[in-house]
């Protein structure tokens, strides 16, 4: 019976530069796979987020009457003519406003106490010009405490517009709204989606 011999020390070398190749490919593939599943996630994540922004800013801008103001600050919109007088009311109006510190969009309307009399709420219910400094009117109703808000959407890094200079200039005369969203967390160019709503019946203030 032969002795078993042993490696030898080149042998040993070869083997061991080997067993590194094999494993190296191993670990590139697994993380070659990770990065893949992680950009999916990503992806499908983006995916409904946008989704939902798109049907969430639809259902408001769709039913509203008129812009009346869209910066890089806010969007302002005559969501109903509910008076039916043709003027436009501090209760009718809604801002959409961007919180760049929580990213998240937010609705903000007027809305007065139940306990209030209808000769209340109609003394305290600002009646508005078409050209109206819209923050003044948003600030006086936040600092009197009837301003409320929801949250629209989250996970935001930027909103901003996207129409032209010529269209927010000349708000009243929009038909169709549209804005930049990106979002936290992802990276590169699918993290901006453009997000636009038509309004269906179009109708601006009484003295435009």
């Amino acid at each position: 019976m032969r002795p078993h011999r042993g490696m030898t020390l080149p042998e040993l070398v070869i083997a061991l530069a080997i067993t590194s190749i094999v494993g190296a490919g191993v670990v590139a593939m697994t993380d070659a796979v990770t990065r893949a599943l992680d950009d999916g996630r990503s992806e499908r994540e983006r995916t409904i987020a946008s989704a939902v922004a798109g049907t969430r800013l639809s259902s408001l801008v769709a039913p509203s009457n008129c812009l009346l103001e869209m910066t890089a600050q806010q969007t302002v919109l005559w969501r109903g003519d509910t008076l039916r007088d043709g003027n436009v009311q501090a209760t009718e109006l809604g801002w959409l406003i961007f919180d760049r510190d929580d990213g998240r969009l937010l609705l903000e309307w007027v809305e007065f106490p139940d306990s209030w009399s209808a000769r209340d709420r109609e003394d305290a219910d600002q009646t508005c010009s078409p050209d109206e400094n819209w923050e003044l009117v948003r600030t006086r109703y936040r600092d009197s405490g009837h301003l409320m808000n929801k949250v629209l959407l989250d996970g935001l890094e930027e909103v901003e517009p996207a129409m032209s200079t010529a269209e927010q200039n000349a708000p009243l005369e929009v038909r169709r709204l549209a804005w930049r969203l990106s979002w936290k967390g992802v990276k590169g160019i699918d993290s901006t989606t453009v997000v636009a709503g038509g309004i269906h019946h179009h109708q601006v203030p009484e003295g435009s």
